[in-house]
């Protein structure tokens, strides 16, 4: 089931390195002009506002936006998160299914060798699921 040269580590090293690009993209496309658009909102709001309650109502309502990308970036990774810990868990769970009541060592060692590509094959399965995550985040996050 392995692709030559290519283990179950560098599977799910492939994953994290999607989601570290995702988060990297989403931080310079999204995260940073929103924020940069807050600052000057805030900045804005020192010359309007009439005195310190109006100052701080309008600083919150500059920072609205910045918060609510930030909700939907950590809903949208906490899923996919959770959906891959399910696809873990669903591996771990087939693996002690196949297990007699009194396994011998060797029989535990194979479970553990299909429960890693199993969860190998989920870091994949995964991995591909990142470039569409980020579009969806990106489209959620033009509509705030």
């Amino acid at each position: 089931m392995e692709i030559e040269g290519e283990t179950d580590a560098t599977r799910t090293y492939g994953m994290l390195q999607a989601l570290e690009t995702l988060s990297e993209d989403l931080d310079r496309t999204v995260s940073r002009p929103l924020q940069k658009e807050a600052f000057k909102c805030s900045a804005a709001c020192c010359d309007t506002a009439k005195n310190q309650t109006d100052l701080q109502s309008c600083v919150q309502s500059c920072s609205e936006k910045v918060q609510r990308m930030e909700a939907v970036v950590n809903h949208e990774l906490g899923d996919f998160q959770q959906r891959l810990q399910r696809c873990a868990v669903r591996c771990q769970d087939v693996s002690r299914e196949k297990l007699p009541a009194e396994p011998s060592d060797s029989q535990l060692q194979e479970a553990q060798k299909r429960m890693e590509a199993c969860i190998s094959t989920c870091a994949q399965d995964f991995e591909s699921q990142v470039p569409g995550l980020g579009k969806r985040i990106k489209e959620m996050c033009k509509k705030l």
